[in-house]
């Protein structure tokens, strides 16, 4: 009796020391540490988190502080870490613009899936003009495009102005050089570069190419 008794108090000094220590002053949050912030406004990230100020940092709810930051459109995902003793790392991913619609007179910037990123007045020089019959992941021609521009090599897709589909198959694009591409469906895009790079060689004054059917290209 005496053993087990003695057993039972250890335990419950052990418990109280640990419960002393997760609840001690010193591990509450003081501090928030947020990065990866380019377009998002860190401030106003750091903003929304002020009620976790003061909270047991051990007890900090990750899918609370991912509900927080749900508001901010520019945010893609979120990585939460509390550094003992008292702070909290925020690693934000930030959605990557893609392209651009015209809207209420300025344009509407938005990611691979569809998200919009936000508006502005001036059109931005750096993403190509999408012409489908939605900005969204349920639309066959926004995938199309979107897998088309994604699967271009940096030297064609830096100079894409345009880009436009309705379906699996009709994707074609325009460079800033004045070219109109007919791309035709994803696939087989190295051989298309390939081939597209063969025929400017051949025909640098080229208008129009199709490679909707690389093996035998159309050039105007």
């Amino acid at each position: 009796m005496r053993k087990a008794a003695l057993v039972g108090g250890t335990i419950l000094a052990i418990v109280g020391v640990v419960a002393a220590i997760v609840t001690s002053p010193v591990l509450r949050v003081r501090d928030i540490v947020i990065t990866g912030t380019s377009r998002v406004d860190a401030a106003a990230v750091e903003q929304a988190l002020s009620p976790e100020i003061g909270a047991l940092i051990a007890f900090v709810d990750h899918d609370d502080i991912a509900q927080r930051l749900s508001e901010f459109s520019l945010i893609e995902s979120i990585s939460v870490q509390s550094q003992l003793p008292s702070t909290l790392l925020i690693t934000i991913t930030e959605r990557t613009p893609i392209g651009i619609v015209s809207a209420d007179g300025g344009y509407t910037v938005f990611d691979a899936a569809g998200v919009t990123i936000e508006t502005v007045t001036e059109k931005p020089a750096d993403l190509p003009v999408f012409s489908v019959n939605a900005v969204s992941s349920q639309d066959i021609g926004f995938r199309s495009a979107v897998e088309v521009l994604s699967s271009l090599p940096d030297s064609i897709r830096d100079s894409v102005t345009a880009i436009s589909g309705t379906t699996r198959d009709d994707i074609t694009v325009t460079l800033s050089s004045g070219l109109v591409i007919v791309w035709g469906d994803a696939s087989q895009t190295d051989y298309k570069v390939q081939v597209l790079s063969a025929v400017l060689t051949a025909a640098p004054d080229a208008t129009k190419v199709d490679l909707s059917a690389p093996d035998v290209p159309v050039v105007e």
